[in-house]
């Protein structure tokens, strides 16, 4: 069956945002989380912000990061991609939300894989 490339985008940015409350990230007390969501099967990434971190970045600090992975992952180094994608996304996070000493970690920092 064929179906569009953007009808499959649009499922998958949709299932992102899902994805993005069914994890609790938009309930940390700075509304800071961030997903980074990879569909292999539409070859899909978007990285998806809560209201706190997005006040403070520019929409296109994003987008650099999608298309680094991107890049990444057609020269078939996608472990690279992740690891950057992740990497940059810390380094804002450090940036705009430094670490102090009553800080607890809201959110599990692991991957999750969805089938």
């Amino acid at each position: 069956r064929l179906i569009p490339r953007s009808v499959k985008h649009l499922r998958a940015s949709r299932f992102a945002y899902e994805q993005f409350f069914a994890q609790g990230l938009h309930l940390t007390r700075q509304r800071n989380g961030i997903l980074i969501y990879v569909s292999v099967a539409e070859r899909f990434v978007e990285i998806l912000a809560d209201k706190g971190i997005n006040d403070r970045v520019e929409r296109g600090y994003w987008d650099e990061i999608v298309n680094r992975f991107i890049l990444e992952v057609r020269e078939e180094r996608i472990a690279d991609g992740f690891i950057s994608a992740i990497e940059s996304c810390g380094e804002v996070l450090a940036q705009h939300f430094p670490h102090t000493a009553d800080d607890i970690d809201e959110l599990p920092n692991h991957l999750v894989e969805i089938r």
